[in-house]
């Protein structure tokens, strides 16, 4: 199913797509699969999957049999929508882990998920805060073993307010820019919700 078909079948099956913007999310599809040369990767994390609707999308460049593996800590009180995902993710094995990206238990997980396999794809979309963001970057880019390979950022344009405004607390934004120049690298903003959120690509 192409990138556009997908989404339209995706959004119709996911109760909530307005923390994803289309635009942005079909241009993520096409800028990674550019830089890993049209090759299937054969596996992908994302940290913070909420109900799946980035998994469901990002499964589009897994090869068949790869390895897609969610972390996801529960605290929206969300559940992934597992048959879409086992539809749209056709023979992919699929690890779904719920639990905090920082606990050492969560890095044990996925480890041995991982085996020797490298991790071609890693999406971070979780608490939105710098020093998070900075930890998930440094402990699980250590799955990167070879290049081709992406790290993505959602809401780099500091959209979640409630974080920005009430926690005043430095944000994904101030991370992507302060590592974005150390990389080869891409970023598209757009709005959805109630305000900018934004993507970051790291090509490595």
């Amino acid at each position: 199913m192409n990138d556009v078909k997908l989404w339209e079948y995706v959004s119709s099956r996911i109760d909530d797509m307005s923390i994803l913007d289309r635009d942005e999310t079909l241009w993520t599809l096409r800028r990674i699969r550019n830089h890993l040369g049209g090759r299937k990767a054969e596996s992908i994390l994302e940290i913070g999957n909420n109900e799946g609707a980035f998994l469901c999308m990002i499964s589009n460049l897994l090869k068949k049999g790869g390895l897609l593996i969610g972390i996801d800590s529960g605290a929206w009180n969300t559940e992934v929508n597992m048959d879409l995902l086992q539809e749209v993710a056709l023979d992919a094995e699929i690890h779904l882990i719920k639990g905090r990206s920082e606990e050492p238990e969560t890095y044990a997980q996925i480890s041995e998920v991982l085996g020797g396999t490298t991790l071609r794809i890693l999406a971070i979309d979780s608490l939105h805060l710098e020093l998070q963001t900075r930890f998930e970057w440094k402990i699980y880019s250590s799955f990167i073993r070879e290049s081709p390979a992406v790290a993505y950022f959602h809401d780099i344009a500091g959209g979640f307010g409630q974080i920005d405004n009430l926690n005043r607390k430095r944000t994904t934004r101030d991370f992507w820019n302060s590592v974005k120049y150390y990389h080869s690298y891409e970023e598209k903003r757009s709005k959805a919700h109630d305000g900018p959120m934004g993507v970051g690509i790291l090509f490595l």
